[in-house]
């Protein structure tokens, strides 16, 4: 069976959309460091790069991506002016990777039409899967420390 490059991709699209919510779950209590959504995101990222000409084509979705860029450019403008010992970021790493996911995904959809609706179905499969765990306790954590006291 050979499997073309399409086909990795949205191989790659159906896990990204499936770890979305695993992105709080942390059942091996790594500390935060590692996300599952990220990972996904990445591998995504690299199997759609192949195919960057077709992937990352502003012509037909101009009017709707301008906006996200104005924004992402006004706030690197303003972290650029706040910029100080406690923050020394400027950019929203972010913020940028889910642009570029998000341009990505549209322009993905263009060549495969079914491509959202098989993601969207991963998605739920992700929060179905994730709830169940979340119901019996798997990943969760109690934090006994934290008692608010508001009586004065």
């Amino acid at each position: 069976m050979i499997i073309d490059r399409l086909t990795i991709q949205n191989l790659a699209l159906y896990f990204y959309f499936f770890s979305i919510n695993i992105e709080s779950f942390d059942p091996l209590n790594l500390g935060g460091g590692f996300s599952m959504a990220k990972l996904a995101g990445i591998c995504y990222l690299l199997a759609v790069f192949p195919s960057y000409k077709i992937i990352f084509n502003f012509n037909k979705i101009w009017y709707f991506i301008w906006p996200i860029i104005a924004f992402l450019g006004w706030m690197t403008l303003i972290s650029l002016i706040n910029i100080n010992s406690y923050s020394s970021r400027f950019i929203d790493s972010a913020v940028f990777l889910n642009v570029v996911i998000f341009i990505a995904i549209i322009n993905h959809a263009g060549k495969d039409i079914n491509s959202l609706e098989k993601a969207l179905f991963a998605f739920a499969i992700g929060s179905f899967i994730t709830a169940i765990l979340m119901y019996f306790g798997v990943g969760g954590e109690v934090d006994e420390g934290a008692l608010i006291n508001f009586s004065t």
